[in-house]
C-alpha cells in the first residue's frame, strides 16, 4: 500500500488548499505533517542541496539520488522539499508538492496516485492522452507526464529501490514498462525537444536508475567526519 502525503498551498491563502487531495491521499499536507520543526537538522548536504535548487532553478525535469541504507536520502528528500517550497512560486498564486513511498510492487498504484493528485489541481488535460484508450495505464503515464512538463510541480518519490531490478537484472531498471519510460522522458527533457520542463522530480533509492543519464543522477557520498560530528551532537 502506497503512504503518499501530498501538500498544496495557493498563495492568496484559504482556509483549505487542497480538500479534493486530502480525500485522495487520505492524509494532511505534507507541509503540515513533515514541518521543519518536525525533523532534526541536516549536514553535510549543502553541495546536493544546492544542486536540487540549481535544477528547480534551471532546466527542471527529474534528478535521481542513490545511497545506501543511512546514507541521508530521506532527510535530503525533505530537505530540498523544504527549500523548493520556501523558494518563489511560479506562477506566484500556485505551489503544488506531492510526495510519495511506494511500497514492493507497486508501481501501478503510484502512477495512478500521481494523476489523481494533479486532477485535483485541475493539472491534468484528458487529451494528452489521446488515442491510448486501450491502455489505461499507458494512458495515465502520458497524461502525468504532460502535467509534470507543463507545471511547476514538485513530486518527491523516496524508496524507488522497491519498484527497481536488482542491478544484475537489467541493470536495476525500474520494471514497470510506464514508469520507466515517464522517468526517461523526464530526465532528458532537452533529448525530448524541451528547453525547460514546468516540474521537477526528485527520485530516491538506494540504487542507481539505469534510465537517467549520467548527468541526471546522484549519489551521495558518505558523510565527511565533521559532518557526522555534527550530526551525533544534533542527536544527543
Amino acid at each position: 500500500m502506497l503512504d503518499p502525503s501530498i501538500s498544496a498551498g495557493d498563495e492568496g491563502g484559504g482556509d483549505d488548499p487542497n480538500p479534493a487531495a486530502r480525500r485522495i491521499f487520505g492524509a494532511e499536507p505534507a507541509r503540515d505533517i513533515f514541518s521543519i520543526e518536525a525533523f532534526d537538522p541536516i549536514f553535510g548536504r549543502e553541495a546536493e542541496l544546492s544542486r536540487i535548487a540549481a535544477l528547480w532553478l534551471g532546466e527542471r525535469g527529474a534528478l535521481t539520488v542513490s545511497g545506501g541504507v543511512g546514507s541521508g536520502k530521506t532527510a535530503l528528500a525533505r530537505a530540498a522539499e523544504r527549500a523548493l517550497l520556501d523558494d518563489v512560486a511560479d506562477p506566484p498564486s500556485f505551489r503544488l508538492t506531492l510526495r510519495a513511498a511506494p511500497r514492493r510492487g507497486e508501481a501501478r498504484r503510484l502512477l495512478l496516485a500521481l494523476e489523481k493528485g494533479l486532477r485535483a489541481r485541475g493539472l491534468i488535460d484528458p487529451g494528452d492522452a489521446a488515442g491510448l484508450e486501450g491502455d489505461a495505464l499507458q494512458a495515465t503515464g502520458m497524461r502525468v507526464m504532460a502535467a509534470l512538463r507543463r507545471h511547476p510541480v514538485l513530486v518527491i518519490i523516496d524508496g524507488l529501490e522497491t519498484l527497481q531490478h536488482p542491478p544484475h537484472i537489467r541493470g536495476g531498471r525500474i520494471k514497470n514498462s510506464v514508469l520507466s519510460a515517464l522517468v526517461e522522458a523526464m530526465t532528458q527533457p532537452s533529448a525530448t525537444g524541451l528547453r525547460q520542463c514546468g516540474g521537477l522530480l526528485l527520485l530516491f533509492g538506494r540504487q542507481k536508475v539505469e534510465e537517467a543519464p549520467a548527468a541526471r543522477r546522484m549519489a551521495l557520498a558518505p558523510l565527511t567526519a565533521k559532518a557526522g560530528a555534527q550530526l551525533l551532537l544534533a542527536a544527543g
